[in-house]
């Protein structure tokens, strides 16, 4: 595992309609990237509060480089297959090889593409990645209350719902719950 998180600059993992490859300088010049970051319904739901206020690049630039540097994430761009269209990323987080789990997240830039069922596919990948190349025990996800299409794709996976904490994160002025979910290796049936 160590190994594979020292050359995370060369993954890529290919599905049906998308692929999953190491986010580049190339990604993050792209000015879509920028866009998504300051568009509001875009990163409502990802419960950074920096990324409610208008992001600067060099913010992002930082936020991109400490990614590169720690050795307990894993970012990835997703890319259409057919035509290698940059359409959101994908994060393997706080990957701890002592206990052999992490964590994940997903954001799908491009709007015209959501309902399209390629969250739950790059979400997937990363899941396949997780338990069979890295050999993780657990994989963790959450999201706030509000965001019913992240909860939708973690039951559509097979994630189990562990914890549902009121009031736990504060969104659009208002405390909401928080819901954490969990999916074991000997759990996952792909």
């Amino acid at each position: 595992m160590e190994e594979i998180i020292k050359n995370k600059k060369e993954i890529i993992i290919t599905g049906n309609r998308i692929k999953l490859v190491s986010f580049t300088d190339q990604h993050l010049q792209d000015p879509h990237y920028l866009m998504w970051l300051r568009d509001y319904d875009i990163v409502k739901f990802i419960n950074r509060r920096e990324y409610l206020q208008k992001i600067s690049f060099d913010d992002v630039k930082e936020y991109i480089k400490n990614i590169r540097a720690s050795k307990r994430d894993i970012f990835f761009a997703i890319e259409i297959l057919e035509n290698n269209r940059f359409i959101g990323t994908f994060k393997i987080a706080d990957i701890d090889i002592y206990t052999k789990k992490a964590g994940l997240g997903v954001l799908i830039g491009d709007k015209s593409l959501w309902g399209s069922g390629l969250a739950s596919e790059a979400i997937s990948l990363g899941i396949d990645f997780c338990f069979n190349i890295m050999g993780l025990h657990k994989i963790c996800g959450g999201c706030i209350e509000p965001n019913t299409g992240m909860k939708k794709i973690f039951e559509k996976l097979g994630f189990s719902k562990e914890g549902h904490f009121k009031e736990h994160d504060l969104f659009e002025g208002r405390y909401i719950d928080h819901i954490h979910y969990g999916l074991l290796r000997k759990d996952y049936h792909h």
